[in-house]
């Protein structure tokens, strides 16, 4: 039936397509494992792992679910690609270009990214736990609920990126930059942002119990409801800031600059009720929403 001869034509037709398909996706590997990169390349759940591959190219490539762990990638450019779920691990990725790349959930922790540039790329619930971020660029990115306890960041600018939820227990984050940020709800326990800038971010909720403040930029912040107990705020400058509901028990403010701060229904280092903006009558405060992080200017 003439049907059937149609049928047989297809299943032939595909047999003579699928061996060259199949010989450009090997094709495309190799050349990743030469280190000779694939740009825009299908390369979904392939194997790159304990490979050196300094200066690698595979700006735009669709990498879902591939393994770069324990991988040597110094240099490497991996702009607008797809990393969703890679595994990226113990690997060095000092000096990479990951830019616009979408890394949600990716497995990062205890590898290096020394400054890296991940300008505007998505690393949501991403796990760089341990890892070395020292100078990176974080600018704009998209980072809620991203794990970076006890990771390195020293110097890394995270200006305006979106970081709600963010856990950084225990992280080392002096002069690190986050003017701008969005902090709702993140976790700096035990942190050093000793010299970081987080002038107009917005830490509403957040948690810094026992954390290092010191020398701080907290100018012009939202850090209602948030948490600061025990933690070390010499010389920080709170000017301008909203400090409504804060607990600061047994937190250290010596020299701290506190003007036209407003502590309406705060807590103060010493338990006694904080004082509310422009004298008014101490007490509970308000209840408050979130407010929008402020804008600041880009590197």
């Amino acid at each position: 039936m003439p049907w059937k001869n149609l049928f047989a034509g297809l299943c032939a037709s595909l047999l003579l397509v699928m061996p060259p398909l199949a010989d450009a996706a090997e094709a495309d590997r190799q050349a990743v494992i030469s280190g000779d990169g694939c740009k825009l390349c299908d390369l979904r759940y392939e194997e790159f792992s304990r490979l050196d591959l300094p200066n690698l190219d595979v700006s735009g490539s669709y990498l879902f679910a591939s393994n770069f762990a324990w991988s040597i990638l110094k240099g490497a450019k991996f702009e607008s690609s797809v990393l969703v779920l890679a595994r990226m691990e113990w690997a060095d990725l000092d000096e990479t270009t990951l830019a616009k790349a979408d890394l949600t959930r990716a497995a990062l922790f205890r590898s290096t990214f020394r400054s890296a540039n991940l300008r505007l790329a998505n690393l949501t619930e991403a796990n760089l736990s341990n890892s070395v971020v020292d100078d990176a660029n974080f600018n704009t990115a998209t980072l809620p609920r991203a794990n970076f306890t006890e990771a390195d960041g020293r110097r890394a600018v995270f200006r305006n990126a979106d970081l709600r939820g963010a856990v950084m227990r225990d992280a080392d984050l002096r002069d690190a930059d986050f003017q701008g940020a969005n902090l709702v709800g993140v976790d700096f326990t035990g942190a050093d942002l000793t010299g970081a800038n987080l002038a107009g971010a917005n830490l509403f909720g957040a948690i810094l119990d026992h954390s290092q403040l010191v020398r701080t930029n907290l100018r012009d912040v939202n850090l209602a409801n948030a948490s600061v107990v025990g933690t070390n705020l010499n010389a920080a400058n709170l000017q301008h800031s909203s400090l409504h509901g804060v607990d600061f028990s047994k937190a250290i403010m010596q020299n701290a600059n506190t003007l036209d701060a407003d502590f309406c229904g705060a807590v103060m280092a010493d338990g006694t009720p904080g004082k509310c903006r422009g004298g008014g009558k101490s007490g509970t405060a308000p209840a408050l929403v979130p407010a929008p992080a402020k804008p600041g200017s880009e590197t």
